[in-house]
Order: structure tokens, then sequence, then C-alpha cells
């Protein structure tokens, strides 16, 4: 259920950035800002390997994206990204008093994303006509996953009843198909300053949705009943393309 009204939240979102976008008057009465950024951070799963609700803060994988950015207007942009990054688990890392510490499952998952979206700002500002400017970013695409699941390091704690019944679960853990090419929708937040006329800094932090159990390996032998997710948490620089203008040269706050 939470899944699935997340994923309605970013649908409704998205619509609604949609329809801000296609109500804006043509570009050429306006002077579009093109930008093109980079940035890098962490990201953090959230999954059947992770007892907290925030994710494996104990576990971040590095991130890169390459991010190119087109402002509509002063509240709206359309952006295309590619990131590069790393998901990772290790239930090893917990307290000695839970289970997982016990039952010991780690996992690497490289990912490659390829995603389209918005942006919105509620107050304006996308323009760099304020010095702070919060927006709302949503986008969708496709997940590139290689994934490399590890429970070698089971410390044999269990009781023998317990260890019969992990075995087969093991089993089909191990012989499921991983996922490799799969859909995600994000939905986050974020925060853009200026940094003089042709620079702009950005923090962000965006949820992902996938449709799969698997981003860690894991499925049977940990929780089937829900699917692994995380986030993306960032930080970064974009860069006005010579020709672009500012809307505005005078920033507020």
């Amino acid at each position: 259920m939470g899944n699935l009204l997340g994923i309605t939240a970013l649908t409704a979102a998205l619509v609604l950035a949609t329809v801000i976008v296609e109500a804006q008057p043509p570009a050429r009465k306006r002077g579009i800002l093109h930008e093109i950024g980079i940035t890098a951070g962490g990201l953090v799963y959230q999954g059947d390997l992770s007892p907290s609700p925030m994710g494996s803060w104990k576990t971040p994988g590095p991130a890169l994206s390459l991010q190119a950015t087109s402002l509509r207007s002063a509240r709206t942009a359309l952006r295309a990204g590619l990131l590069l990054g790393r998901i990772r688990g290790d239930e090893g890392l917990y307290e000695a008093t839970d289970y997982r510490k016990e039952r010991n499952l780690s996992f690497r998952t490289r990912v490659v994303e390829l995603g389209v979206g918005g942006l919105w700002a509620p107050l304006g500002g996308l323009d760099g006509s304020r010095r702070l400017t919060p927006y709302l970013a949503g986008q969708g695409g496709l997940a590139l996953m290689r994934v490399r699941a590890d429970w070698s390091g089971m410390n044999g704690a269990f009781t023998p009843v317990e260890n019969s019944a992990m075995l087969p679960l093991i089993a089909a853990d191990a012989v499921h198909r991983k996922p490799g090419l799969l859909p995600f929708a994000s939905l986050g937040i974020g925060l853009r300053r200026p940094l003089g006329d042709n620079w702009m800094m950005t923090v962000e932090s965006g949820y992902r949705w996938v449709p799969s159990d698997y981003i860690d390996g894991f499925s049977r032998l940990a929780n089937p009943d829900s699917r692994d997710q995380y986030a993306y948490h960032s930080v970064g620089l974009a860069y006005l393309l010579p020709g672009s203008r500012r809307m505005s040269q005078c920033p507020k706050f």
C-alpha cells in the first residue's frame, strides 16, 4: 500500500508539472535557459536487508550524475540525466542483538540510469532570480542493474531447524533471475542557489521506485512481501550555456 501511495503521488506530481509546462507561452517570447550540470552523492538502499524505514545509511554507495536542463520559466524546467552508481547493503553491520547480524547477507549492485523529467518551483526562482529556490523534481526512465548477492557470511548461529528452513529459500533466491533493465520513477526535493551569473549550486534528494524485490539479490530469504527501493542524495553544480540569458539579474530572497 505504501508503494502504491508513493507511485500515485509521483504520477500526480508529474502530471501537474506537465500541465504547467504545456501551459507556458512559447519559449521564444521568454528567452529559455539551457544548463548542463554534474552532481555527486550517494545511493541509499531501502529494502529487505535494512531495518530502518529511512534506508541503509551504514552502506551508502557512490554515484555521479550528468544532467541537461532546459528552464521553461522561473517555475518550470525539463531535465534529462545519466546516473552511474552503486547500491550496497550489509546485514553484518547491525547490532549483534539483531538477527540480521547472524544472517549476515550482503550485496552490491551497479546501476546505470537514464531518465527524463521536470522541475517545479512553486515560488519561482529556477532562473536564478532568487537567492535560494526550493523545488520538486520528478522523473522516469530506465535503470540497468548488475546484482551481486552474497550469503557466504551466514555464521551458523541459527538452530538446525532454522537452517533447514533457510536452505531452500537460499536455493530459490540463487536461481531466481536477477533484474537487468528495469523501469524506474522518482520523486524528490531540492534547493538551487546562484553562484554569479553563470553557475548554480544544487542540493537534491530523490526517492526511486522500481518494480522488483531483487535489486539486493534476495526476496524469499528476506521479505518477499515488499519491493526494494533506493534514494539518491546529491550536491552539484550547473553551468548556464553561452547564448542563454537570465530572465532576471536581480536575485530575490
